[in-house]
């Protein structure tokens, strides 16, 4: 699915995330037998984009390293950053993100829908995202085999995933050959993949859709 202004799209709901997280921020103030977090509402961090997977599967996604450090308006002077508010944002960040991505997606012409807790572009054929999902695979085959283990018994599916995520990644790939990827990518394409993806970026250039109008009574029901 060739669209470059998808890549547009993620950068800015990246950067409506990290907004949106950022007003969690806090710092601690000690100051005078005092014991309390201020809100501060700042952070810096480093953005690094990527667009392939540890399996070298197109994977577009973002590393966002946010350093230990916030502005103190009111002491006026760097601090270091109290993140416990952020982490408990987490999951509304991640909610600000997909409703930029599945909004604009929308508004550029395609059609979306949510599987599980992801969401995913509809038209795009299920033996694609499998075949292009080699590296959640491997974990998911992993973990049905290490759940069977008497040794993980009592252990829970978030922690043994995690766990065989990092301990079983491969090496990442510095400076691959972007081209010689998307004619791998290519091959792996069955017989009609490919026209059923280019068909459905054309419909999508030219449609003109205009986004539903919002319930709210649902989305809180939801």
């Amino acid at each position: 699915l060739e669209d470059d202004r998808i890549v547009g799209l993620h950068r800015k709901a990246v950067q409506a995330s990290l907004s949106a997280l950022e007003r969690f921020a806090e710092t601690r103030v000690r100051k005078e037998g005092a014991c309390t977090d201020r809100r501060t509402s700042n952070i810096v961090a480093a953005l690094f984009e990527h667009d392939t997977s540890r399996e070298q599967d197109p994977l577009l996604h973002t590393h966002a390293v946010i350093f230990n450090a916030t502005w103190d308006n009111e002491e006026r002077e760097w601090k270091a950053l109290q993140p416990r508010a952020m982490f408990k944002a987490l999951a509304y960040s991640d909610a600000v993100y997909n409703t930029e991505m599945t909004r604009e997606l929308v508004r550029l012409g395609y059609d979306v829908h949510q599987v599980g807790k992801a969401w995913e572009i509809t038209g795009v054929p299920r033996e694609v995202i499998e075949r292009f999902s080699k590296r959640r695979n491997h974990i998911t085959k992993r973990l049905a085999e290490e759940l069977g283990k008497p040794s993980n018994a009592g252990l829970d599916t978030h922690t043994l995933r995690n766990r065989i995520a990092r301990d079983e990644r491969k090496r990442k790939i510095r400076d691959a050959d972007k081209k010689a990827l998307v004619r791998k990518w290519r091959s792996e394409l069955g017989a009609n993949d490919g026209l059923v993806l280019a068909r459905l970026h054309a419909t999508a250039r030219g449609r003109r859709p205009t986004l539903p109008k919002p319930d709210y009574a649902a989305a809180l029901e939801w």
